[in-house]
């Protein structure tokens, strides 16, 4: 999920062709992956995942 999350802030195009796919392969549902950019809000992400997907950010960021 994190890979994802960090294709999507960086609006990779080469990204977007395999995007599609990994979501199928980690059982995301469409709902979770639309709400990435809410990972402070969406109260489906569990505490594991939010931090994961705050690592991602910080990473990306540099």
């Amino acid at each position: 999920m994190s890979r994802i999350f960090i294709w999507m802030e960086n609006e990779c195009g080469y990204c977007s062709l395999v995007i599609s796919e990994v979501p199928q392969q980690q059982d995301l549902t469409k709902e979770k992956l639309m709400s990435l950019p809410e990972i402070e809000t969406y109260e489906m992400f569990a505490d594991q995942e939010r931090t994961t997907l705050r690592w991602a950010r910080l990473f990306k960021q540099g």
